[in-house]
């Protein structure tokens, strides 16, 4: 797999905004609200521990197909707004 460069990842983390991890976690999810806060480092930690707290939530399973989905298309590099349009995000 190849990795992109922070350069690149700088860029890809300018199109998108704070909002975006709020729309697609379900309000009704416990999440500190930092973690919330677009960033690869809070993009990373959800997809590792969202569950947690989680676990018995309706939308989970949801919920995490879509977070690591956008987490690999970053770091592989790709913009995908397709992909935002469809969890209805943008």
């Amino acid at each position: 797999m190849q990795m992109v460069s922070k350069n690149k990842i700088g860029k890809i983390f300018r199109d998108f905004n704070n909002e975006i991890l709020a729309e697609l976690i379900p309000n009704s999810m416990k999440v500190p609200p930092k973690r919330l806060e677009f960033s690869m480092q809070n993009l990373s930690w959800l997809c590792r521990n969202l569950q947690i707290k989680n676990k018995f939530h309706p939308e989970i399973k949801q919920t995490m197909a879509k977070l690591n989905t956008l987490r690999m298309k970053i770091l592989l590099g790709k913009k995908d707004y397709d992909f935002l349009k469809c969890v209805n995000v943008i």
